[in-house]
Order: structure tokens, then sequence, then C-alpha cells
């Protein structure tokens, strides 16, 4: 009896040990397909290209088109990618893509021609995935040689959390001039990016390091976040970005510039329609048709120029513009819908150097108490007042 349970509990094994292949081949598969079909139904083009898998792994080798609306990049048509994936058929932890960038075409054949010979077997990069959700990317580090400038990119990796999420890191991203003194140098960078229904955001993180000529400089602990909600029939779209000081060598310092951006009331179905296709302008007169409303300001704790403070800069300003009716909207039809209040506060010193560009405002600035100067515009409909007196 003993001798028959010990051999139905190794034929039992047995199946086990050559069924796993088999019905992890089914598995995997079945979510790499799933991916793909995902994928396409985005516009994306793939074909399998080569086969190579046997009983025990999964080899096969794809070529990926992927069209410019899809990514949303100006002038590009296609761009052009070979992906391999090797996965074991056993229970598997992980699952490899291995890829490279073979093409991007763009309309300009002539200039397609000349940038894919530069980028010829350059851009290179691995994916993982454990469970076809979360997926551990890097891009291989290169130097690109394209029309006189290098780029040199290392370190660039990131986590994506389909389909919602993506949480890239940049080490360094250096440009610059093969003939001549000129660089830029993105370090440390950070991008996260969320995709919700009713939710779509950006965050950035970085520092530019910078030369032209002989002259040297720096921007520190650059910030963009921009984030857009959606509330049933209105959505909202905030932007704030600064940076904590730019330096230029020999010449001046600005210190922790702060800048907010909001837009408010525009009609969701607009947006959507935007965001679908940025192309169709048809959504500006369906924004427009409600009216929507908005504010923004620019804050800069102190500018130095050539070893002089010139101290503070503070602008503040809010609009609203009235529902517009007119399909044809023109200048003259927004002059009339628009209502904007602006105040702008600075250092005497700061003023001066400003109306170096614009004349007009060291007329219209008046003094404050505190020993400031200000301006205060409104424009109603038409109607122009400065510092609390109509303009004519």
């Amino acid at each position: 009896m003993n001798k028959v349970k010990i051999a139905g509990a190794m034929l039992g094994l047995g199946v086990m040990v050559f069924a796993t292949p088999v019905v992890f081949d089914k598995l995997m598969n079945a979510k790499l397909a799933q991916m793909i079909k995902e994928l396409q139904k985005k516009g994306i083009q793939i074909e399998e290209i080569n086969n190579k898998s046997s009983y025990l792994k999964t080899h096969k080798v794809f070529k990926v088109v992927i069209p410019g609306r899809v990514i949303n990049v100006e002038g590009v048509k296609d761009l052009v990618l070979e992906v391999g994936t090797k996965f074991k058929n056993l229970p598997v932890t992980k699952v490899d893509f291995k890829g490279k960038v073979l093409r991007v075409d763009f309309y300009d054949k002539e200039f397609t021609q000349k940038f894919n010979q530069a980028i010829k077997d350059k851009i290179n990069f691995v994916v993982i995935t454990p469970d076809f959700k979360v997926y551990r990317y890097k891009v291989l580090d290169n130097d690109i040689v394209f029309e006189n400038t290098d780029f040199i990119y290392k370190s660039i990796n990131g986590v994506y959390y389909y389909p919602k999420k993506n949480d890239l890191k940049i080490g360094s991203f250096l440009v610059k001039g093969t003939d001549e003194p000129v660089s830029f140098e993105f370090k440390n960078n950070h991008i996260v990016t969320k995709n919700e229904k009713f939710e779509k955001s950006s965050d950035y993180t970085g520092n530019l390091f910078f030369r032209v000529q002989n002259v040297r400089g720096s921007i520190l602990n650059i910030t963009n976040s921009t984030l857009l909600t959606f509330r049933g029939k209105y959505a909202t779209y905030f932007n704030n970005s600064g940076f904590n000081a730019l330096n230029i060598q020999n010449f001046g310092k600005i210190e922790n510039f702060k800048a907010k951006f909001e837009l408010n009331h525009l009609l969701s179905s607009a947006v959507y329609k935007f965001l679908k296709n940025p192309k169709d302008k048809s959504y500006l007169n369906e924004i427009f048709k409600e009216g929507f409303s908005g504010n923004g300001s620019v804050s800069i704790k102190k500018v130095t120029f050539k070893n002089n403070d010139l101290g503070f800069f503070n602008f503040n300003s809010k609009l609203r513009v009235l529902p517009i009716k007119d399909t044809n909207i023109s200048s003259k039809v927004l002059e009339s819908h628009l209502i904007v209040n602006t105040q702008i506060k600075t250092t005497p010193a700061f003023m001066g150097v400003l109306s170096m560009v614009l004349p007009q405002l060291i007329i219209l600035a008046k003094p404050s108490s505190d020993g400031s100067v200000k301006i205060e515009i409104k424009y109603d409909r038409g109607k122009i007042i400065v510092n609390g007196t109509p303009i004519n």
C-alpha cells in the first residue's frame, strides 16, 4: 500500500513538473497577448518577426511602430522599435524585455535620414515586469553626435505603474557643441506623471548647469507641477513652478523665484477634446462659449545685478472671460468680454531696470509708504484704470 502511495505521489509530482511549463506558458503568454492587444487599441502596430520559443522558455521578437500622434510629438510620423521578450515557462518572478530604437520617421525626409544615421544602434533599453502591471525600465547610457551637437545621457531609469503613473529619473542629460564652448546639462531630474480618470498631473524637479562661451551659470532646485482636475461639468488647471537660485557668473543672481497659474470653470468636454486631439481647435469655441476665470502670480525674493541689490519683485493678476456666443472670436470680440486686474509691486531700483525695457512703467509707478513702488492696472471690457485713474 505504501508503495502504491509512493508511486502515486511520484506520478503526481511528475505530472506537475512536466505540466508546469505548459501551464505557465499559457498563463504568461496570455498576459503578453493581452498587453499587445491593449497597445494595439491605442493605434500601436505590433508585428512578431521572430519566435525562438521552446518547451521550457518563451523567446519572441517584435517590431513596434508607434504613430507620432500617440506620443504627441510634433513633426514625428512614426517611432519604430525592435523589442524582444524572454521568460521561462516556469513559476517566474519577472519577464524581461530588451529593445532598441530602429528609427524615427519625421515628415521631413532629409532630416529623417540624417537623424537615423546618428542614432543607429545608439538608443537601447531594458524593461522588467513581474506581473504586466509594474514595469521597471532603464535606458542604457550612450553618446549621440548630431549636427555639431553632442548628446550624452546617463542613469535614465524609472517605474511605470500601468496605466496610471510613470516615475522617471534622469541622472544626467548633457547637450554640448562639438566645435564651440556651449553646453547645457540637466542633472538629478525627477519626473512623475499621473493619469487618473478625473485627475492628471505632472511633477518635475531638477537642476540645470550651462556654459555659453566663457560665461557659466546654473539654475538650482527647479520645480514645476501641473494639475488638471475634472469635477462634473467643469475642469480646473493649476501650474506651480520655481527655482531656488539662478546664478550667472560675473553678472547676477535671482533668488527664490516662484510662479503660479490657475484656470477655472473650463468646460470639461472641451478639455477632453483638446487632450484627445490638440490640433482640433473647435474646443476653444466651446470654452469661450461658457466663459472662464483665472489668476497668476510671480514672486522673486531678491535680484542681484553686477553686485547691486535690486530687491524683490511681486506680480499678481486675475482675469475673467465672460461667455462669448460668437463662434468667430476676434481680438475685438475678446476685448469686449475680458476683465483683468493686475498689481505690480517692487523696489525703485528694480523698477528702474524694468523701465529700460518698458519705459511706460516708470511713468505709471506709484510710491508706497513702505519705500516700494507699485502699479495697479484694471481692464474692464475696453476701459482701462491705472492706479485708480481712468485712462481714455
